[in-house]
């Protein structure tokens, strides 16, 4: 990702990220800095996503989650997302996502 950017574009909150790479820390960009990538979907498909409760290509193939602008990045940064192992991230980030998951009205039911 060094020297590109992309963007998540969760729709249903309204919400868009620009992440980038400094080195090995990733950074959030403002708002108007460009991408070249979008990831685009709703809450409840990025926290299948974040959780591992979905495979990663099936939110993509049934065009849950969608990849706009640079393709190729675009499927890097998914298979970089399906090869990191969420139980070595920080408790907290995990515990974070636990507690998305219990108080979105997208995912409760």
């Amino acid at each position: 990702m060094e020297e590109h950017r992309i963007g998540l574009d969760i729709r249903d909150l309204q919400l868009q990220l620009r992440l980038g790479c400094e080195g090995r820390r990733l950074v959030l960009h403002d708002g108007k800095a460009p991408v070249d990538t979008w990831i685009r979907g709703d809450s409840a498909e990025f926290l299948c996503l974040a959780q591992r409760r979905e495979d990663p290509d099936t939110l993509f193939f049934q065009r849950r989650l969608l990849i706009e602008g640079n393709t190729e990045l675009g499927l890097g940064i998914k298979n970089l997302l399906d090869s990191i192992d969420w139980n070595e991230l920080p408790q907290g980030f995990r515990w974070g996502l636990k507690l998305a998951d219990r108080i979105s009205p997208a995912t409760a039911g």
